[in-house]
């Protein structure tokens, strides 16, 4: 059997390689955490005032999902006029103001229980869980990937302070943080060669199966099939318990609902959106045309380089690295990625940031901080200027990462020749 090519590459457990000891000393990410803790609690602090103010949140939706599965029957859960009525008794904000949801069934089965509180306090306990998955998820990849304590606390600390999650999705109420964990938590697994465990850590993101059109389709390629094995599992297991509690007339009006999205585009705000046919609509105005279509066929393209070119050399982390790669361009290439997805973004940085040599240089770092400074201000950006700056960053990102993969492994491959030749 042909030996791994370019296997060294692909493995990086020196700790030289770490942020700590990098282009920063300790003293300077020690004053970067402290700083980042410090703006972390303020943050959280003013984040939990605003919870408690009337604000349109996305957690009506999945509050409402779990009333009307617990007041009416299960045929009714997606048809859309219940719904609205539903959405407008939990907080009324006119008939035109809700859109459709369109979670599977078993999403409104767990929120179920969450109905039985009153609204308010549902919602804060909503907001501790997505609070503790979400430093779990983090804690975990930076645990996984930096042995050094100080860079696992800066990893912390700057994904905490990413407004995807902090505005959109803790304040707002949305399920992104159970992505983030599933995700970042599968990528771990992966890497220590549990992929039972990867497979079962990634089920979890089933609640959003548009989270899984590359993913899946890269784990086929990379031939992992313990670790499909256990997704699908846990995938058939769920599938089952929900058409024996629901009956299996909810999935025929989940598949109505999922396939008539198109028709409720105007429920959408486009300013929200990161994938690549939101932006055209951002752009331009209107429903994307041909153009929209063929960057999204071009950005398929480049998907499939990443796979082929990576896991062409079977290293020990070919299909973490591919895995990794695709997050940010994953999203961009979908059907519907709102803002609040973008930190699946943080997964693709910290995994990258350990095993792509460079990507700890100045630069990286410093794209890094503008990303995290710019998430602040891409919403209003996007309804001033029209154009989304996170959107703009995953491209830059993935561009990044295979251009310092690509240099690595020349200078690798130099290197090979001269001992070669010596």
């Amino acid at each position: 059997m042909e030996p791994p090519r370019k296997a060294a590459a692909l493995v990086l457990s020196t700790e030289e390689h770490g942020v700590s000891t990098g282009v920063y000393g300790r003293s300077q990410l020690r004053d970067f955490c402290v700083l980042g803790a410090l703006l972390c609690a303020a943050l959280l602090v003013l984040i939990t005032r605003y919870s408690f103010l009337d604000l349109d949140r996305d957690f009506v939706y999945f509050y409402s999902e779990g009333k009307l599965l617990k007041e009416h029957p299960p045929e009714q859960l997606y048809d859309f006029r219940v719904q609205r009525e539903v959405d407008n008794e939990v907080r009324s904000i006119g008939e035109s103001g809700y859109g459709p949801s369109p979670y599977p069934p078993y999403v409104a089965l767990f929120f179920r229980s969450f109905a039985a509180l009153p609204f308010g306090a549902a919602y804060h306990l909503w907001m501790l869980v997505t609070f503790c998955l979400y430093v779990s998820g983090a804690w975990l990849l930076s645990r996984t990937f930096f042995p050094d304590r100080l860079d696992q606390a800066a990893w912390v600390c700057g994904s905490l302070l990413f407004w995807p999650f902090l505005g959109n999705t803790l304040l707002n109420g949305q399920l992104s943080a159970v992505g983030f964990f599933s995700i970042g938590s599968a990528l771990c697994a992966q890497h220590a060669r549990r992929p039972y465990w990867s497979g079962l850590a990634l089920s979890l993101s089933l609640y959003k199966p548009t989270l899984l059109i590359w993913l899946i389709p890269l784990l086929l390629v990379g031939r992992a099939w313990r670790t499909l094995a256990s997704f699908f599992s846990v995938a058939l297991v769920l599938f089952s318990i929900t058409t024996v509690t629901l009956g299996p007339q909810i999935w025929i009006g989940y598949a109505k609902m999922t396939a008539s999205l198109g028709e409720w585009q105007r429920y959408l705000h486009q300013e929200d959106h990161v994938d690549i046919l939101g932006m055209f609509a951002l752009a331009t105005g209107r429903t994307p045309g041909v153009g929209g279509l063929i960057c999204l066929f071009l950005g398929g393209l480049w998907i499939v380089f990443i796979w082929a070119y990576v896991l062409r050399h079977r290293a020990h982390n070919s299909l973490v690295v591919a895995w990794a790669l695709t997050l940010p361009t994953a999203l961009l290439v979908n059907l519907y990625s709102p803002v609040y997805d973008s930190i699946l973004l943080i997964p693709s940085l910290i995994v990258c940031a350990r095993l792509i040599p460079g990507m700890l240089g100045f630069w990286p770092l410093m794209g890094c901080l503008v990303i995290l400074a710019t998430s602040y201000c891409s919403t209003w950006i996007a309804v001033l200027y029209h154009v989304q700056l996170i959107g703009i960053s995953l491209i830059a990102v993935s561009a990044i990462q295979m251009w310092k993969l690509h240099q690595s492994w020349l200078e690798f491959d130099g290197e090979r020749d001269v001992d070669g030749a010596a």
